[in-house]
């Protein structure tokens, strides 16, 4: 049996889990996907990106 101090493992830990497994495997699948397209993690890194900024933004880019 259990013991009643212990910490339930349930069907929502699980679905959380895979939740949480899921999320992390998409913005990893993001992250190699930007960086193939555009040679960084960051998209609004690349300079070619850049003359879609308004020109008030294309200053922080600087």
């Amino acid at each position: 049996m259990a013991d009643k101090a212990s910490v339930p493992f349930n069907i929502y830990t699980v679905l959380t889990l895979i939740a949480m497994l899921a999320l992390l495997a998409g913005v990893a699948y993001l992250i190699v996907r930007s960086n193939a397209l555009f040679g960084s993690w960051n998209p609004m890194d690349a300079k070619d990106l850049s003359v879609l900024l308004p020109a008030g933004m294309q200053s922080l880019l600087g």
